[in-house]
């Protein structure tokens, strides 16, 4: 006798907002208020899994924050809280004012740039130094954020200054000489704390592996690797410029540590833009070679392609801006945390997230994919949905209806779900919809897909004596846990609009399919009188559906 067991998840005690950014092959799911970057994932073909870098297995010690140190002392990033903003809604940028500063004010900006198509992202740190504190005028000081500085706290959100630049009367000086006398010494850079590699299907578990870091002169940047018996993953830090400072702290048993750095003076009104490149490969030495590609192409090229990538795709509404990007956020989270390319075969994948916050990350639902996400992905673009629905058929009609497979279609969570089951041809529906691709339907193993899902849904079918359908009976409810009654009324009418895509598929195929239509049509009219007759209960207003 069957048992009704639940999988019920755990609350969610500790939480917080985060920032999300990323690209094909690189996530960058938990990034803080403070422009510090938790965590970078990536997907893994082999393992058929999700990759996780991180500070520590556990706890809030970031992978990458941002270094600036002004004249000579380093600035204490996270006692002010910066200005966050999204640049097209996906490429975050954080806005420090910091007025009080020794010869300052100063302003940082930091922006985290994933171009697409490429194994890694762009870690953008912008100074400017605005003028001499005694040159702004009537401006609200508060606070000093650099170390050793007591008694003050530098102003949050928003600083905004006038600022006088007129000389004292009577004096004419040579403003070059001024300038380079006024000059202070700074320095922009990134910390990079690695502590732990993860390997994620539903749940993290810690990856034993030797973790190495140097400096490589041959590609002038700073590479790391998680080796196995073989190599797991490396990634390398590179710089626009030539580094001015690197500093390595490597352990076998604590955090592996990299600090670099450029020096700049810069004199009022002077601007500095230092751009870091962190590139993510199967091992090392194709960590570091990515990391030349990008800094080849440069900081200011790959910022313009992702723009230029996201305005294409970017939805106008005649609504607010707020809504608007708010509705343009979420389809790119879509777009980038539901599908992807693993960085070890180039392979596209969807999974359920690409994000370890979320309890079942790494795997793939048709429900979630074809369902859920697929006509978000028509909205955004019809060549991705186009790939995913390819994906989906090639890897998820051979054990239909399992509640979860890994991204390489074999079974994770068995247990036939009827809505599961039915998701492929419903999603298909939406993609023709929104596309009237047909031509979809003449690549190999498409036709295939959508008989071995009718097939296998047809053993959990019940028929009368006629052979007309009841009802279609599942294991599973969309809840994922066993049912209390063998009949849904949910999931059996995704069945009927199933049979209504499959109905329209064959006819327009006609020749031997043309039966196969006709039967489809006949079984769904059978369904729908069913489930008016069958899973309509008197309600506390009236007739209503039953679950």
């Amino acid at each position: 006798m069957s048992r009704r067991v639940k999988t019920v998840p755990e609350s969610i005690k500790d939480y917080r907002p985060v920032i999300v950014t990323g690209n094909d092959y690189i996530s960058l799911p938990e990034i803080d208020k403070y422009g510090s970057v938790m965590s970078v994932t990536f997907l893994n073909q082999a393992q058929a899994s999700l990759f996780e870098v991180r500070g520590i297995e556990c706890g809030d010690h970031p992978f990458i924050i941002p270094l600036l140190e002004w004249n000579g002392m380093q600035v204490d990033l996270r006692g002010v809280c910066p200005k966050v903003d999204l640049k097209w809604d996906w490429v975050p940028e954080f806005t420090w004012d910091l007025p009080n500063v020794s010869g300052g004010p100063i302003r940082l900006c930091l922006r985290i740039v994933a171009p697409p198509d490429e194994k890694g992202f762009c870690y953008i740190l912008k100074l400017e130094r605005l003028g001499l504190q005694s040159d702004v005028s009537r401006a609200t000081r508060t606070t000093s954020g650099v170390n050793g500085t007591a008694g003050s706290d530098i102003p949050a959100t928003g600083y905004s200054m006038e600022l006088s630049r007129q000389e004292p009367d009577g004096q004419e000086l040579n403003r070059q000489g001024k300038s380079e006398a006024m000059k202070v010494r700074a320095k922009l850079g990134l910390v990079c704390s690695w502590g732990s590699s993860m390997f994620r299907v539903f749940t993290s578990r810690p990856i034993s592996c030797a973790r190495s870091c140097r400096y490589d002169k041959w590609t002038e940047s700073v590479v790391a690797e998680a080796m196995g018996p073989l190599p797991l993953f490396g990634f390398s830090i590179n710089s626009s410029e030539d580094f001015n400072s690197v500093d390595i702290e490597e352990s076998s048993d604590d955090l592996c540590r990299i600090k670099v750095s450029q020096d700049r003076e810069v004199a009022p009104g002077d601007k500095v833009t230092v751009a870091y490149y962190v590139a993510f490969n199967r091992e090392a030495d194709g960590a570091r070679t990515t990391g030349v590609h990008l800094k080849r192409v440069g900081w200011e090229e790959l910022e313009e392609r992702a723009y230029s990538w996201l305005r294409m795709r970017r939805r106008s509404l005649n609504a607010s801006n707020r809504l608007e990007s708010v509705v343009n956020r979420n389809l790119l989270f879509n777009y980038f945390f539901a599908t992807g390319k693993t960085l070890d075969s180039e392979s596209l994948v969807a999974v359920t997230s690409r994000s370890p916050r979320y309890y079942v990350s790494a795997a793939f639902w048709a429900r979630d994919v074809l369902l859920w996400s697929m006509p978000a992905l028509v909205l955004t673009d019809t060549a991705r949905a186009r790939d995913v629905l390819l994906y989906s058929t090639r890897i998820g009609t051979f054990n239909v209806g399992d509640h979860a497979l890994y991204m390489d279609g074999t079974a994770l969570y068995p247990g036939f779900e009827l809505d599961e089951a039915a998701a492929h041809i419903v999603g298909l529906g939406t993609y023709l919809d929104a596309t009237a691709d047909y031509e979809i339907l003449e690549v190999p193993g498409m036709v295939e897909g959508i008989r071995r899902t009718l097939a296998t849904i047809e053993q959990w079918l019940v028929r009368d004596s006629s052979g007309k359908p009841v009802l279609c009976r599942t294991f599973l409810d969309p809840s994922d846990d066993p049912v209390e009654f063998p009949f849904l009324t949910y999931s059996n009418v995704l069945l009927w609009k199933a049979w209504m895509i499959a109905f329209c598929i064959f006819k327009k195929l006609g020749g031997e399919y043309a039966h196969v239509a006709d039967e489809l049509h006949r079984d769904a009219k059978a369904l729908e009188e069913a489930i008016r007759r069958y899973c309509v209960v008197d309600g506390p207003f009236g007739p209503m559906y039953a679950w």
